[in-house]
């Protein structure tokens, strides 16, 4: 049990960990919509908790949930803390100054995006959890390691892609979806 290991200061026990469950920490930062640059900062941060707490993990089998969890946490208070400002230069490129990113787009963009991105979640949530699972997996990066995915999902490298296509068909063909198609 990687846990069990990772507490009595396996160092490979751990390695094991951040290698089956890093892009998913760092996934779960992207989704809530952060640069790679704060994803990255989230993913540390979660590693950090996982250190600080790997005695008080009540279960060892729900690692990934507790990761998912904490990372999903420390991507809320990066935003809460951040808010929705960007730097932009002035004058004197040394002098920065914050600006709300609302204030540059339109309204209706603004309305648009949400609506998009409310109908995307209102989908995934149609899937079967193990399809949303994979789906989210393999949107992790560029190019997924589909070893590990067949293995995380018990189930044959060759059938990943036909699963994701099936997956994908369902979430185009929510009614979520079909409602935006007019904006799009």
């Amino acid at each position: 049990m990687l846990v069990l290991g990772a507490r009595a200061g396996d160092q490979s026990a751990w390695d094991e960990l951040v290698e089956r469950f890093g892009s998913l920490v760092w996934w779960t930062a992207r989704q809530r919509g952060l640069s790679d640059a704060d994803a990255g900062d989230v993913s540390q941060t979660t590693w950090l908790r996982c250190v600080q707490s790997i005695d008080q993990i009540r279960d060892p089998q729900a690692i990934g949930a507790w990761l998912v969890t904490t990372a999903r946490r420390e991507a809320i208070r990066l935003s809460k803390r951040a808010g929705r400002q960007v730097l932009v230069g002035q004058e004197n490129e040394h002098q920065l100054d914050a600006i709300d990113v609302r204030d540059q787009i339109s309204p209706d963009a603004t309305l648009i995006t949400e609506e998009e991105a409310t109908g995307v979640r209102q989908a995934m949530k149609r899937l079967p959890q193990r399809g949303q699972d994979l789906l989210l997996r393999l949107m992790e990066d560029d190019r997924p390691n589909y070893a590990a995915i067949a293995d995380a999902f018990d189930m044959p490298i060759g059938s990943i892609g036909p699963t994701r296509a099936r997956q994908l068909e369902r979430l185009r063909s929510a009614p979520e979806l079909q409602a935006l198609a007019p904006n799009r």
